[in-house]
């Protein structure tokens, strides 16, 4: 249990935390130019979005890739995933 807050301890926290919240919003911005930029441009963000999500997940789990490929098609069928869009998953943009 904390009986005594050090005021300063406090006060530099509160500072940092607000200058890396700033820098958040810039950064955050920084990626919604990018995104309309490339989108601009003709490029799929949307898929490009994806497949990053995509492989930050295969990076957090702890399967190789074959069981989790499996488990991702025991998913699809439960799902009931249209096969076309299944086909689509290995066709480039």
């Amino acid at each position: 249990m904390i009986d005594r807050l050090n005021i300063q301890h406090v006060q530099e926290f509160l500072r940092r935390y607000s200058v890396l919240e700033a820098e958040g919003a810039l950064i955050a911005g920084h990626k919604k130019d990018l995104r309309n930029e490339m989108k601009q441009r003709g490029v799929p963000v949307h898929v490009i979005n994806a497949a990053i999500t995509i492989v930050k997940a295969r990076l957090a789990v702890d399967a190789s890739p074959e069981v989790l490929d499996e488990c991702i098609a025991q998913v699809e069928q439960t799902l009931e995933v249209p096969e076309a869009k299944r086909d689509k998953k290995n066709v480039g943009f």
